[in-house]
């Protein structure tokens, strides 16, 4: 017979075993030989066995505590195997065996990251791309603390395939926070590349804009209205420069000065602290299209097709580059070396120290627009929708990009990309394609407003030729072409008595004239070649009816003209002499 203690400590450990148990809602089922396990009979003669059974049929019924995974669920479903034929004669370190495997604390986690050192892991997080960055800092908060490691943000950012131009700036520095510059910069081309910005408007030139130059701080504008504007990023005015005469066509400036050019012909230099003119430089015969310049000279071209080469200090002039045949729309210089592109459709290689011209690059088709030059290539922009890369040594062309369907006005490449090229308006004029334009001249400044506007098919053309979907991006064209040209008119209209001034200004195949009446009212017409006597009378006859207009007394002086009469008088007279 089993004394009274040997009955009570297998009950008190079956009973252990239930409380356990039922946590992760399993039960204890004693099976042997027999149906029932009897008290009176010695447990010696045949050892039971022990198995785990769920409590019910489904697993609807597994409490909330215990549905985070199948996974957990069928560990505990192994226990049968640690169990088989052990019976209850089992020892304490196997009971705590069993209570450990029924709370799922056999799957003992490792943090591996924080066992190593901390260069170590360092050099195994150094592998990481910022995505599995950003999903440590939720593990742990030593994991957080250790993946804000500023080392390791500063490699993510300096070997980003798209970011080397910032190597240079921040190698050096060791204070930069590093995860927010990365942040910054990511931020920056997710909102370039989805379009994802804020539009804001600035207020204050009174005409068009023709050159824009900026930094993190400020924003510097050229306008026709004559002023250079200084704004800072909130959109404030915060300078206004006057000294030009004319459309201000092109600006530069670093920390010291700014160096202007302008439709006066004349180069103007301001100091950048204190926002003074410093000096004015003559010497181009018409007006200045860009500027460049380093720390000992200044380069400029024009429309009078030279290139100009000034010294810094003084003003002085040093030498003057002649050869191109038409005017010179851009220039950039590295050291002693100088290119140019012109209206002629050729680049040209200059050395600034002789004034010899090294090189000529052929290849382009039309007038070249836009140049860029970091000493051994050269990439140019032209009106025959091509962009080129030329080899600065051989002159070869190494290649060429097709793609824009129109004059491709301005370029920017690093290294061995074109980062950016733009395209202004879609720049291709289809043939026929004219424009009218009645400018009247407020008598407070040089500003011109148009007073009416209209684009005509001539006779001699097909209405169908014109792409309807695409005539509102020539409407822009046309505006941009006619409002050029002003300059030109107001400097020829001095040197005659005519009020026709013929044709002033050419863009391509297409021609502007001018017709200026004595109230200084200027009629412009953007047109292919035609006779000289039909544009004249054309002009002579829409100046007829615009008189017609004046003398309407609801119609208030400069204003816009919205009378349809109007509008088809002037298409007929364009049917008749067009």
């Amino acid at each position: 017979m089993l004394s009274q203690d040997s009955i009570i400590q297998p009950r008190s450990i079956r009973q252990r075993l239930l409380r356990c148990l039922r946590r992760s809602t399993f039960t204890l089922t004693l099976r042997s030989s027999n149906s029932t396990l009897s008290v009176n009979e010695k447990t010696e003669e045949r050892p039971s066995t022990l198995s785990i059974t769920t409590c019910s049929s489904s697993s609807s019924s597994i409490p909330p505590n215990t549905r985070n995974s199948k996974n957990q669920y069928d560990s505990h479903m192994s226990i049968d195997k640690i169990l088989i034929d052990e019976g209850f004669h089992q020892s304490q370190q196997k009971l705590s065996l069993l209570s450990r495997a029924s709370s799922g604390l056999l799957e003992e986690k490792i943090d591996y990251i924080g066992q190593l050192p901390v260069e170590i892991a360092h050099s195994i997080l150094y592998y990481c791309d910022y995505k599995t960055l950003l999903i440590l800092n939720q593990v742990s908060s030593y994991w957080y603390s250790i993946s804000q490691d500023s080392t390791l943000w500063r490699n993510l950012y300096m070997t980003h395939p798209h970011w080397n131009n910032t190597k240079k700036r921040h190698s050096i520095i060791t204070t930069t926070n590093y995860r927010y510059l990365y942040q910054q910069r990511y931020l920056l081309d997710q909102r370039w590349k989805n379009g994802d910005k804020q539009d804001r408007t600035m207020i204050g030139h009174s005409d068009s804009i023709y050159c824009i130059q900026f930094d993190h701080e400020k924003i510097i504008t050229g306008s026709r209205d004559r002023t250079i504007k200084c704004w800072n990023m909130k959109g404030e005015c915060t300078q206004t420069l006057t000294g030009h005469y004319a459309s201000v066509l092109c600006l530069q400036y670093d920390n010291e000065i700014m160096v202007s050019g302008s439709s006066d012909h004349t180069i103007l230099i301001w100091n950048m602290n204190t926002f003074e003119m410093i000096r004015r430089m003559h010497g181009h015969a018409s007006g200045v299209l860009d500027v460049g310049f380093d720390k000992h000279i200044i380069a400029s071209c024009s429309k009078d097709a030279t290139i100009r080469i000034w010294n810094r200090e003084n003003g002085e002039l040093i030498r003057t580059l002649q050869g191109h045949r038409g005017p010179v729309n851009a220039i950039q210089f590295r050291g002693s070396k100088l290119v140019s592109a012109s209206g002629d459709a050729i680049i040209k290689l200059w050395d600034i120290d002789t004034g010899q011209c090294l090189r000529d690059f052929v290849g382009h088709s039309r007038g070249l627009a836009c140049i860029r030059f970091d000493g051994k290539k050269i990439v140019s922009g032209s009106n025959d929708n091509k962009i080129k890369v030329w080899n600065a040594e051989t002159g070869e062309c190494i290649l060429t990009c097709t793609g824009h369907t129109g004059l491709v006005r301005a370029l920017h490449f690093d290294q061995d990309k074109i980062e950016k090229c733009y395209i202004i308006f879609n720049l291709v004029i289809q043939v026929g394609y004219l424009m009218l334009c009645l400018m009247k001249q407020k008598l407070s400044g040089a500003t011109d407003n148009p007073i009416y506007e209209t684009d005509i098919i001539p006779s001699s053309r097909s209405s169908s030729l014109i792409d309807n979907s695409r005539r509102d991006d020539h409407k822009h064209l046309n505006q941009f072409i006619v409002h050029a040209a002003l300059d030109v008119v107001e400097e020829v209209q001095w040197n005659t008595q005519a009020m026709y001034l013929k044709s002033v200004d050419r863009f391509n195949e297409q021609y502007v004239s001018a017709f200026v009446t004595a109230n200084n009212v200027k009629f412009m017409l953007l047109h292919d070649q035609k006779s000289e006597d039909s544009i004249k009378n054309f002009f002579t006859e829409v100046y007829e009816v615009y008189v017609k207009i004046l003398m309407n007394p609801f119609y208030e002086k400069n204003a816009p003209i919205t009378n349809p009469q109007f509008d088809n008088r002037v298409k007929l007279v364009a049917r008749r002499f067009l």
